[in-house]
């Protein structure tokens, strides 16, 4: 049902654009000043234009009128009864956007530890019986490994989000797996930024439909 809504809903947009760019023509061909209220004041400006210029619009005011209704009966139902529809439209329509390889983050560099040389044990052999002189031998000392810590994903409570604002997060729902940077967190609503390459988008999820919490650490 909810990959039909979606076809739906954007057959009756590119319906409706269609109709619009119709229009837009017609206002430019009529004049500028038409072209210009068609263009900045739909939907209401392709009915004074019809109004007007009767002969011209004449079969293509009723094609008008029925795409209008019909993308108006789409979105009215989908707000009405999938809450989740245009989030989820616009997740799946993000991921569809081509992807470019990231810089990966470094793998942790292992310090080798410094062999220092162990001192030469000398004896003196002198001419009377003397004891033996042996030198300490110096310990040797070996650095400590360091290494960098690889960051990742770490799963938390969802009622402990509100101390990760501005982190980036992981929300699991039943339908999708939303990725973005935590903006609030409400009662009943966490908000997330989501997006990239120049263009992003908030998107509210309701903290009773997400089953998994990932925090970036």
């Amino acid at each position: 049902m909810a990959g039909l809504l979606e076809i739906l809903f954007i057959i009756s947009s590119l319906g409706l654009i269609v109709m619009w760019g119709w229009f837009v023509r017609l206002g430019f061909q009529a004049n500028r000043s038409w072209g210009c209220s068609i263009l900045f004041l739909f939907p209401i400006s392709p009915f004074v234009f019809a109004y007007r210029f009767e002969r011209k619009t004449r079969k293509i005011i009723y094609y008008f009128i029925l795409s209008l209704l019909f993308f108006t009966g789409v979105t009215a139902y989908a707000v009405a009864f999938r809450p989740d529809f245009f989030p989820n439209l616009a997740h799946k329509l993000v991921a569809l956007a081509p992807t470019f390889p990231t810089q990966s983050s470094p793998e942790p560099v292992t310090v080798k530890p410094i062999e220092q040389p162990k001192p030469v044990v000398e004896t003196e052999v002198v001419t009377e019986p003397e004891p033996e002189v042996i030198e300490p031998v110096a310990p040797v000392i070996e650095e400590k490994k360091h290494s960098i810590r690889q960051k990742h994903y770490e799963v938390i409570n969802v009622n402990q989000l509100s101390g990760y604002i501005g982190k980036k997060v992981r929300l699991t729902t039943a339908n999708v797996v939303h990725e973005g940077h935590l903006i609030s967190v409400n009662a009943g609503q966490i908000e997330i930024k989501k997006g990239g390459f120049g263009a992003s988008a908030t998107m509210p999820i309701s903290k009773n439909k997400i089953s998994k919490v990932e925090v970036y650490l």
